[in-house]
């Protein structure tokens, strides 16, 4: 992005005098107010992005906790500010000065606290959204799970006396060494004492002991979150440009012809449409298996495919010969199985056609 565009990204298109202060850490001559504005910007990200995350009914609190970990932290943010093209803006007073993670990640976050004070919350929050789907879009989310683990540490929460044990070698050749990490605290005035798998550095032995003590309150954070093999600035184009390169996505094929894996919950002598109804509250696509498996009009399959760092369900289903199709997407495939489920039981009109030919049938 040029000067201007950034400008008008962050919405401070009449504060020139404010947006120079947030372009300037203290490398490139910046002071007291520049770290003023970058402490009010990382308080704002944090509130604006919970809001977000709030709005996101589809997400677990496990994924609320795994997307705060690979947003909200350094690296994340300092790759964000490249791919905005900050570093192409910054003037070291030293020649010789190499631009830092740190004088990235401040920057967008002084750039937040500015806004911030011009537009208020609200407006942050647009702009914090615009930010999350760029990393998304790009790639950009790092998982830091011990910098989660001690802002908790940190706030009253759950997590309390939280200590983070250097790592230790448990093995390995001398070329490719072998780490584990062990992490005590409380819990929920409990003691624990938790201690990492294998790992090749000593990093990545602190990262998997905080998140397997992250998971004492947020069940499993393994496995939602791609993550970017390089930290190199992705230049961001101001137009939009049709790509003619072709991206294959492989799906793989479920059918839904279970009939003898299927097993009623519910005592005998219940209309199939009222059990169907109560079982769809919760579980859609664990109903909809139910009417393929006990009606003859009915028959279905899904595909799922992988894409970037969410799961993409394509559901098909037939009702008497007429074929229905949705989309689901989510964080994983039971999310995206759930959405696209939902979305077919309200496009097919499930109701009328169960309420027109099952009134009376009894499970």
């Amino acid at each position: 992005m040029k000067r201007e565009d950034i400008v008008k990204y962050f919405k401070l298109e009449n504060n020139e005098d404010l947006f120079e202060i947030a372009i300037k850490p203290p490398s490139c001559g910046g002071g007291s107010e520049f770290d003023n504005l970058a402490l009010e910007g990382d308080r704002v990200l944090d509130q604006a992005f919970e809001s977000i995350l709030n709005s996101m009914e589809i997400l677990t609190k496990g994924d609320k906790a795994r997307y705060r970990a690979s947003f909200h932290n350094s690296i994340t943010l300092s790759n964000i500010g490249r791919t905005l093209g900050f570093d192409r803006m910054l003037s070291p007073l030293d020649s010789t000065y190499v631009i830092q993670i740190k004088d990235l990640k401040e920057m967008v976050e002084a750039l937040l606290g500015a806004s911030f004070r011009i537009n208020g919350l609200d407006s942050c929050i647009s702009i914090v959204k615009n930010i999350f789907d760029l990393a998304l879009k790009h790639n950009l989310l790092i998982e830091n799970f011990k910098g989660l683990l001690l802002q908790f540490n940190d706030q009253q929460s759950n997590f309390t006396d939280i200590v983070i044990h250097d790592p230790v070698r448990v093995g390995g050749e001398d070329h490719a060494l072998l780490f584990k990490a062990t992490i005590s605290g409380k819990f929920k005035g409990i003691k624990y004492e938790i201690e990492s798998s294998e790992k090749r550095t000593k990093g990545g032995a602190e990262q998997d002991a905080a998140r397997k003590y992250l998971e004492l309150e947020f069940g499993s954070l393994q496995g939602s979150i791609s993550l970017p093999e390089t930290e190199q600035p992705v230049k961001v184009q101001k137009s939009v440009v049709q790509s003619l390169s072709v991206r294959e996505i492989l799906f793989s094929k479920t059918d839904l012809q279970l009939k003898d894996k299927i097993e009623l919950d519910t005592v005998k002598g219940e209309l199939l449409t009222e059990y169907f109804w109560r079982k769809a509250k919760k579980n859609p696509y664990g109903a909809l298996m139910l009417l393929n498996a006990h009606l003859p009009e009915i028959k279905g399959a899904a595909w799922y495919a992988t894409i970037d760092c969410r799961e993409l369900c394509l559901y098909n289903i037939e009702i008497d010969g007429e074929s229905y199709f949705e989309i689901g997407l989510g964080l994983s495939k039971s999310k995206a199985r759930k959405q696209a489920a939902q979305k077919i039981i309200n496009s097919s009109q499930l109701a009328f056609w169960l309420q027109k030919n099952h009134e009376n049938t009894i499970i």
